[in-house]
């Protein structure tokens, strides 16, 4: 994932949609996270395949490496709650719970964490008086699609 850039087109998908908004480049890194997340199940793995190509973004764009650090290992960890966790399969198993039903539990929360976290990055940027990104044209978010899927 890391080495096919998977990371570098989901990046740039969310950020082609989300990336125009007050704290839009915080709100991209939260989201790609949690699709990245969906993707692999593993938090050591978002981690490591967002945190490159986000923080230089952030740092560019005047976030501070302290709140970079924050916001990639706290998104990071919606891969605990959005299937398929791997954490919720070990628990699955090891228990005898219904893993499908853990992995219908963890959709609200993972949800409502990811509202907040948008909220959060939103009245920060204002704050920090951090700039807004340009919005991204029809083409440009039609081209980050296309590319997200290849």
């Amino acid at each position: 994932m890391c080495t096919g850039h998977t990371s570098n087109r989901l990046l740039d998908f969310v950020e082609s949609f989300v990336g125009h908004l007050p704290g839009g480049m915080a709100t991209t890194t939260s989201l790609t996270c949690a699709l990245f997340g969906s993707i692999s199940g593993s938090t050591q793995a978002t981690v490591v395949a967002v945190g490159r190509p986000v923080r230089k973004k952030l740092l560019e764009r005047g976030y501070g490496e302290s709140e970079i650090m924050a916001l990639i290992i706290n998104s990071s960890n919606l891969a605990y709650l959005i299937p398929p966790s791997l954490g919720m399969v070990v628990y699955g198993v090891a228990s005898g719970a219904s893993i499908g039903e853990l992995f219908i539990a963890g959709l609200g929360p993972a949800a409502v964490i990811l509202v907040l976290f948008g909220i959060y990055c939103a009245i920060y940027a204002k704050v920090k008086k951090i700039p807004r990104l340009s919005k991204a044209s029809v083409a440009d978010r039609w081209l980050a699609t296309k590319n997200s899927f290849s």
